[in-house]
């Protein structure tokens, strides 16, 4: 004989009933399936009023500088992590990420990271307002050229192109730095340049030739 078709019953579409299952949920009495069957309700129902039950969490508010006073204090003063994250308002999970990078105190920001560390970008800013301090006129080639001489100095390769960076990495630099908006720069060829490349020697040998 051909098996005889039961037709379950309807989920269950009280408000009430959801609302009870959730509270179970959260609570970790009953997992979501088990609550389902329970209730006869569907899982879907019942997540859906746990997130709104739970609401939206908040999000912590805090400065730069008091991040940079945590990151000290835990660097520096070894204090313990959950002291730090009570003291500053900031959740022990941001802190525990910060120390572990290779930049704790660097601005997070969307897409890549500077390719230079800090202490790097720092000599390169200190560098350029003591060449522009006398009203010097600095050339964008003239920075990159620099910057490429010191980085072939050092054995590192950072940027394509001969380890040169691009006038939009250097536009890039200017922005993270704002004590580099008064600075007033020429344009990519005009100015001072740090010295001239080997294609330029050449050139000038042949032309003396």
């Amino acid at each position: 004989m051909p098996r005889k078709y039961i037709k379950k019953p309807p989920k269950c579409q009280d408000a009430r009933v959801i609302k009870k299952a959730a509270k179970l949920v959260i609570k970790k009495k009953l997992s979501p399936l088990e609550a389902a069957r329970k209730y006869n309700l569907t899982q879907v129902s019942i997540r859906k009023c746990m997130r709104a039950l739970r609401g939206r969490r908040k999000r912590t508010h805090y400065s730069q500088a008091d991040l940079e006073a945590a990151i000290r204090d835990l660097q520096e003063k070894k204090a313990p992590l959950g002291k730090v994250s009570k003291r500053y308002g900031i959740p022990r999970s941001t802190l525990s990420c910060k120390l572990q990078s290779p930049c704790p105190l660097a601005k997070k920001s969307t897409g890549k990271g500077p390719v230079l560390v800090r202490e790097e970008e720092e000599a390169i800013k200190t560098w350029i307002l003591e060449r522009t301090a006398n009203e010097e006129l600095l050339s964008w080639n003239t920075i990159a050229t620099t910057l490429q001489m010191l980085l072939n100095e050092q054995g590192l390769k950072i940027f394509k192109n001969n380890n040169k960076p691009t006038s939009g990495w250097l536009q890039a630099f200017m922005r993270r730095h704002p004590e580099l908006r008064k600075v007033r720069l020429g344009p990519w060829t005009t100015g001072i340049v740090a010295g001239p490349t080997t294609g330029d020697q050449d050139e000038e040998e042949e032309c003396e030739g």
